[in-house]
């Protein structure tokens, strides 16, 4: 699991994208966002329950903007 064995729930759609200049995986499950890259050995793993996300906003057609209730922002960018 790329997440630990806590539950992430059912996927509903992955997608190509990046993260801080990282390209990764989004995958779009029925409990939150979860983002997972592996670059040349070091991983970056991004998880957002959507009891957490306080706003999630399309961002033109190329972005996705997630605004937290701990107030951090996350913004998924370069979707395939």
């Amino acid at each position: 699991a790329l997440f630990g064995g806590s539950s992430v729930g059912d996927v509903v759609q992955d997608f190509s994208c990046s993260f801080q200049r990282q390209t990764g995986r989004l995958y779009v499950s029925t409990d939150g966002l979860f983002f997972y890259s592996n670059l040349f050995g070091f991983e970056k793993r991004v998880r957002i329950s959507y009891t957490q996300a306080l706003e999630i906003t399309k961002v033109r057609t190329t972005s996705l903007s997630v605004q937290t209730t701990e107030g951090e922002d996350y913004i998924f960018r370069s979707f395939d």
